[in-house]
């Protein structure tokens, strides 16, 4: 069998790169793609070049075309490619433009991520003409898809509620051997983490307001892993409210554990999110998490395996100062998430239950 794996629109190896998120992919995902499947096509939007294993081949934009015309035309260039793949696998909606091309040219099978409501981040974003041509393209994708993967049991839920065929829940995984608890630094404060993009979905401005309204908010210092367009505009209302804020840019994904185990609280208050692999991360490393209950209210047990809040500040303040002044609860949701990681999500085992939905659809 021949698996085709296709990028989101602009995407490619270098583009995980920028969020240190391309060795997890190599390390992971194609490693055990490669073992399962003859042959391995990975379709890029990028002029790149990339080795991983003996058996899979990277096509690249060698012209630099720009992404929107090449999502069009890669499968009429590469027609024969797309002819003999046995099934395409799309990581996200956005990847599945040539697929769609590829099923109505030449009946290739294709499945996608179904992550999270693409409409209603647009509408947080403030994108509102992009609203009704995701509407049109996600109708197409789901009505052709041979089998889609949905990440969250919400989705899973709306998902079937459509009479949609072959949707299987595959929640995101964490690799267990690289993300597991460490001995914590003894500090004279407390760090409250977030891991991201610092944009408007992730709520951040309220985390830092929440932080500013903290009794004893001198004793804790908020840190933020990532980049994105808020960055400036979060560093002057930290120091605006006062707030001790430190950024740190993005890292690789395998040198995540050490800012995870030196935290004491991993902070989550997206007003919307899929199954957020760093929430999974984060556990894995024995770190009690607050989420918000926009997401969080099917994948956490509140009070066991996590904390929920609204996504206003005074309610994430309000569950901050709980964990701040409950160090045996703090314990608890740690010792308790990781052993539910361990059991439900270890990225190993749901890679191969991928697989095999892959090759039953084939």
């Amino acid at each position: 069998m021949i698996l085709g794996f296709l990028f989101p629109i602009g995407g490619g190896f270098n583009d995980l790169a920028k969020t240190g998120q391309d060795r997890r992919f190599i390390d992971l995902d194609l490693k055990a793609y490669s073992q399962y499947f003859k042959k391995l096509l990975i379709f890029s939007y990028l002029n790149e070049k990339r080795r991983s294993y003996d058996n899979c081949r990277l096509v690249s934009n060698k012209r630099n075309i720009h992404r929107y015309i090449y999502s069009i035309i890669l499968p009429f260039i590469n027609k024969v490619e797309f002819k003999n793949i046995s099934i395409l696998r799309c990581s996200h909606l956005t990847a599945t433009i040539p697929a769609i091309i590829s099923k109505l040219l030449y009946k290739t099978p294709f499945v996608f991520n179904y992550a999270y409501d693409y409409k209603y981040f647009l509408k947080i974003e403030k994108r509102y003409f992009l609203v009704f041509l995701i509407h049109l393209w996600e109708y197409l994708a789901l009505r052709l898809a041979n089998g889609i993967i949905a990440s969250t049991p919400e989705i899973t839920d709306k998902l079937n509620s459509l009479k949609l065929k072959n949707i299987k829940y595959i929640p995101n995984g964490v690799d267990l051997n690289i993300f597991k608890p460490n001995n914590k630094i003894k500090k004279n404060h407390f760090e409250i983490l977030y891991v991201g993009r610092l944009e408007k979905q992730k709520n951040l401005m309220n985390l830092i307001l929440a932080v500013s309204k903290l009794k004893q908010k001198r004793k804790y210092i908020l840190h933020f892993v990532g980049d994105g367009s808020l960055k400036y505009q979060l560093i002057q209302m930290a120091k605006k409210h006062k707030v001790n804020l430190k950024v740190s840019s993005f890292v690789p994904n395998d040198q995540l554990p050490q800012f995870y185990n030196r935290a004491e609280v991993f902070s989550l208050v997206s007003l919307t999110e899929g199954f957020p692999k760093v929430m999974l991360e984060a556990q894995a490393c024995g770190l009690p998490v607050l989420v918000s209950a926009t997401f969080g209210k099917s994948i956490i047990k509140e009070g066991k395996t996590g904390i929920l809040c609204k996504t206003g500040s005074s309610d994430i303040a309000s569950k901050l100062e709980l964990l701040f002044s409950n160090r045996d609860l703090r314990y608890k949701l740690a010792k308790k998430a990781r052993l539910d990681v361990s059991k439900n999500y270890s990225i190993q085992k749901l890679l191969k239950v991928e697989i095999d939905f892959l090759k039953s659809l084939v």
